[in-house]
């Protein structure tokens, strides 16, 4: 422990508290199966707690990703057939990123298996929304080399098409390749028959032009027929929380009276007021809460300069 005697006013930003799972019991239960991406305890938050200090009610909103690279490939919001372990669809994988976890809920393990064909190249176009999240496309394969050079050792510099950064992501075992569908269930391990339903129905409902199952747009659907077959799985966790102690437009720090209790202030994720409206955050813009505690931390300092 270490004691901090501080002359002027104390700005907690220590993050949230993804890692704490009495606290995600809490304030956020409906994440709780989703794993946490980092060791935040939330011990700002409780501190803050303990000095009488208030916190945003329950629910509180997430901040939740699929896999991450360098070894997991992009585009997890892509609305590609999305399976669980048993085989069987999930819903509608064309609907925002943000919400897209929480259809995985519903599954033994949490999480989901995008399933697609060697034709990718011919419908992935079609499944490309720059409006609709982040994470909704694959970016450029000079996006995704330079990504991965900066975390790894990987030589990427003949990465130039699609297939390669798809390459690379097989080597990791991250996504799978496979002949036939029964190998590709064996590799995943999923359980085959179902899934072969789940894809002989898929392709009706593309055939037919309507997904009366989900209703998911036409132009979103693909069939899988042609080898080799792919598949990802998606594993959604809890990058962070949003949600803190109650503030004032001074980022100081108020108590359940909405009186400030001098000298203390909050900043990022361990501030409140901020995400609601929703349990989980739009991820239109990436660094939304890195932004919010740059700037809000950057003005409680400024307050703290202020003789009053």
């Amino acid at each position: 422990y270490l004691r901090v005697n501080a002359s002027k006013a104390v700005i907690v930003c220590t993050g949230g508290y993804e890692a704490n799972e009495q606290m995600r019991d809490k304030y956020l239960s409906h994440a709780n199966r989703f794993r946490a991406l980092s060791d935040n305890q939330g011990e700002g938050l409780q501190m803050g707690l303990w000095v009488g200090a208030d916190i945003d009610p329950a629910p509180h909103a997430s901040n939740i990703h699929y896999n991450y690279l360098p070894s997991d490939p992009f585009g997890s919001g892509l609305p590609w057939l999305r399976v669980n372990k048993e085989g069987q669809r999930l819903g509608n994988e064309d609907i925002a990123y943000s919400f897209l976890p929480f259809l995985d809920i519903y599954s033994e393990e949490a999480a989901c298996y995008q399933i697609f064909d060697a034709d990718y190249d011919k419908y992935y176009p079609k499944m490309v929304d720059h409006g609709a999240g982040i994470f909704r496309s694959v970016p450029s394969p000079q996006f995704i080399a330079d990504a991965v050079s900066l975390q790894t050792t990987e030589d990427t510099s003949t990465w130039s098409d699609l297939d390669k950064t798809w390459q690379y992501y097989l080597e990791m075992g991250s996504m799978v390749k496979a002949n036939t569908l029964e190998e590709l269930a064996s590799q995943l391990g999923i359980a085959y028959e179902p899934l072969q339903k789940t894809i002989e129905r898929y392709n009706e409902l593309y055939d037919s032009g309507c997904d009366v199952d989900f209703g998911k747009k036409p132009e979103r659907m693909h069939a899988i027929r042609k080898a080799p077959f792919f598949g990802i799985r998606r594993e959604a966790c809890v990058l962070g929380t949003l949600n803190g102690l109650v503030i004032n437009t001074h980022m100081q720090v108020l108590d359940r009276d909405r009186k400030v209790i001098p000298g203390l202030y909050a900043a990022g994720n361990a501030s409140g007021g901020r995400f609601f409206g929703g349990i989980a955050q739009a991820m239109v813009a990436p660094a939304t809460t890195i932004s919010r505690a740059l700037v809000w931390g950057y003005l409680a300092a400024l307050d703290i300069c202020v003789d009053r």
